[in-house]
This record gives structure tokens, sequence and C-alpha cells, in this order.
């Protein structure tokens, strides 16, 4: 019957709340989908936006093509004219 105080002490303490590991497991799990989910959405958007830019930039290429075909064109017609 005889308890030392720190016996005694760690017997009547106030225990806190023990946290539920489970719970813990999940957050985790959440905080990571939604992290991966938001990298996974950033890169469909580059992916996107460098889409959109090879359009641009082929488009760009076709009319700067042409318009040198058309360019050379005119210069032989007008050279085979004199």
């Amino acid at each position: 019957m005889c308890q030392s105080m720190d016996q005694y002490s760690f017997n009547n303490r106030e225990r806190l709340p023990k946290k539920d590991k489970r719970n813990d497991n999940e957050s985790v799990d959440v905080q990571n989908n939604r992290e991966t989910t938001q990298r996974l959405q950033q890169q469909m958007i580059l992916a996107e936006i460098s889409r959109l830019i090879d359009a641009e930039f082929s488009d760009y290429i076709e009319y700067q093509t042409a318009s040198f075909e058309a360019a050379i064109r005119e210069h032989d017609e007008n050279v085979n004219n004199l």
C-alpha cells in the first residue's frame, strides 16, 4: 500500500487523450492526396500552356514560311520579266 510519491503522482496524473493514429494517418493521406492533386492540376495546366505555345509557334512558322515563299516567287517573277 505504500507507493512512492512518484508512483502515486504517476497513477493519479491527469491523462491526456490519446491521439487516434488511424486519424493521423488518414489526415496525412488526405493532405498528400491534396498535394498530389494540386501538382497534377499544375502539370495539366503547364501541358496545356505548352500545347498552346507550340500551336501558336507552328502557326507563326507556317505564316513566315508562306511569306518568304511568296517573296521569292515575286522576286523570281520580277527577274523573269526583265
